[in-house]
């Protein structure tokens, strides 16, 4: 049914990450990417992170206006979202990885969000009590896309896990902007004079992206000669650097592990960037 498309494959959740000195936006991916059975289970492999620590794999499955996900420690599915829940109503999450790691939340207020014509249930939570690590999980919650600032629970040193929702998509849903921020196919160009904001495609192409061996980076209408290509994990790690040029420059995925990197290419005008996924 339509619950059980929670994080269906091919889900794209884009949030943004504002840097407090720069002021720029560095846009922070989760994707689904695949389906695997799991104790019986039918679930879906989703990959990345919000804004602190390495990209996650997850796994994640809908049922009956439940959202569960994986928790490795108990080898079993718990409950990470509940939109069956009504004001005053708690449930509890368990973190990742051990069951002492785990919050109790409460539906504080509900209302209805209409997304490309279908009715999403919105949650206002917060937190009522924590138990071994300090782990968060905030609000909104919006059924079908999750916690509008993660998707899952993140150490409460990252609190806030981000600025916040840029946008969601999937094939059921569709495009589901929040106008929080620029929208996912925007890129970022420092031109030594400010942040401006393109469209990605107007610029460059990267394809095929995601990949799993090698994509190629090609550089639209620019004859400005070479730059320098720099690659960094969701932890923000430099993992890759070297040249690029105007005609196709490789990506190859070497030593680098499934999951969702960013690319910042410095060219004599301005540097540009975007994100890739590695399946």
């Amino acid at each position: 049914n339509a619950q059980a498309q929670f994080a269906p494959v091919g889900a794209e959740w884009i949030y943004n990450d504002l840097d407090a000195n720069t002021q720029q936006n560095t846009p922070r991916g989760i994707v689904s990417v695949a389906d695997t059975i799991i104790n019986g289970h039918v679930c879906h492999i989703v990959i990345g992170d919000c804004a602190c620590g390495t990209s996650q794999t997850n796994f994640i499955y809908g049922s009956s206006g439940k959202v569960y996900w994986y928790n490795s420690a108990l080898n079993d599915f718990t409950l990470l979202y509940d939109f069956n829940l009504d004001e005053g109503q708690t449930w509890t999450v368990l973190a990742q990885s051990t069951i002492s790691d785990s919050l109790q939340l409460q539906v504080d207020s509900t209302s209805v969000d209409t997304i490309n014509g279908v009715f999403c249930r919105v949650q206002y939570i917060h937190t009522v009590a924590t138990f071994g690590n300090a782990y968060v999980l905030e609000g909104p919650l919006v059924e079908r896309v999750g916690s509008r600032l993660c998707l899952y629970p993140q150490y409460a040193s990252c609190d806030p896990p981000t600025a916040g929702l840029r946008c969601y998509q999937d094939n059921f849903l569709g495009l589901y902007d929040t106008h929080f921020a620029p929208a996912c196919e925007d890129i970022f160009i420092d031109s030594g004079i400010g942040i401006h904001e393109i469209e990605n495609r107007n610029i460059l192409s990267l394809a095929p992206n995601p990949f799993h061996d090698q994509a190629a980076i090609t550089l639209i209408k620019y004859s400005g000669g070479e730059g320098i290509l720099e690659i960094t994990d969701a932890a923000g790690r430099l993992v890759r650097t070297g040249p690029v040029n105007s005609d196709h420059t490789i990506i190859r995925r070497g030593e680098m592990e499934e999951g969702i990197y960013f690319y910042h290419i410095r060219l004599q005008e301005a540097t540009l960037s975007g994100k890739f996924i590695i399946i």
